[in-house]
């Protein structure tokens, strides 16, 4: 028997919205992906409560308290109706059982590009239906993510040696884009020519001080790429609170793409799990 519960929102401290997976090929719409910004802890969460790895979840940066008569969960333990939570690190996510039914936008519910469902006291939102959705493959034998993990990236296309040389912490951000925080790098005055874009892509903008392309990013930029970090590595690095420290570390594109393939969420995708 189909049944709905219905999730309503009691407090909400920061930022928060309705947030799923990124959307792929949406560059030819003239759109980013968007997504989450640390796509291992929404599927963690999700799978948490028996959700498939695509479901919808919440996003939030500041405290949150909401009330459903289903199972709630963050990506590391259950979460009793009414309790007042907050991120671990600079995001945080929560999962329903059965996930949240909202309009869709070129089939995702999640974008944020002005058009995602933001979270405000009082807010009602549908569940969706328990029937409605596949087996969950089982949790990962390993964690998703860790936000200790060495953020790999791929130099250039305009080489900046010093980039990997020296370290880093993180700086002021959101999903459009994060600073690096520590010695100006060296920068040619003035912009070049447009250019695509892609999350994890680092400019170098005539300051010196890195800018790592987040799920919101544009989709072209007239600043120089120093580097891309692997999408393996994208969560770890925007799940961390601001003045973290963090070293960068070069690999070449063989090894970039050996780590995507090996990382548990692109595994998911390729397996069929998520769309």
């Amino acid at each position: 028997m189909t049944q709905m519960y219905q999730m309503r929102v009691l407090q909400v401290q920061g930022p928060a919205w309705v947030q799923g997976l990124a959307v792929r090929g949406a560059s030819a719409w003239g759109l980013p992906g968007g997504g989450a910004l640390v796509p291992e802890a929404l599927i963690a969460a999700n799978l948490r409560v028996g959700n498939r790895p695509e479901a919808l979840g919440v996003e939030f940066f500041g405290g949150l308290r909401v009330e459903s008569a289903g199972e709630l969960a963050l990506p590391d333990r259950k979460v009793e109706s009414g309790e007042l939570v907050f991120p671990v690190g600079r995001v945080g996510y929560m999962a329903l059982h059965g996930g949240i039914e909202v309009p869709s936008l070129l089939g995702s519910a999640g974008w944020r590009c002005g058009r995602g469902v933001q979270l405000q006291n009082g807010l009602y939102l549908p569940l969706g239906r328990e029937d409605a959705r596949a087996p969950p493959p089982p949790p990962p034998s390993s964690p998703l993510w860790s936000p200790d993990r060495p953020i790999r990236a791929v130099p250039g296309p305009v080489p900046c040696l010093p980039l990997f040389s020296q370290r880093w912490r993180v700086g002021e951000g959101d999903r459009t884009g994060l600073r690096l925080e520590g010695e100006p790098l060296p920068a040619g005055e003035g912009r070049g020519a447009s250019a695509p874009m892609l999350p994890g892509a680092i400019q170098l903008p005539p300051d010196g001080r890195p800018i790592v392309l987040g799920p919101d990013h544009p989709l072209t930029g007239g600043y120089p790429v120093v580097a891309v970090v692997v999408q393996a590595d994208l969560g770890s690095l925007f799940g961390r609170v601001r003045g973290a420290g963090l070293q960068l570390l070069p690999v070449d594109p063989a090894q970039g793409r050996r780590l995507n393939r090996e990382h548990p969420l692109l595994r998911l995708r390729r397996s069929g799990s998520i769309y």
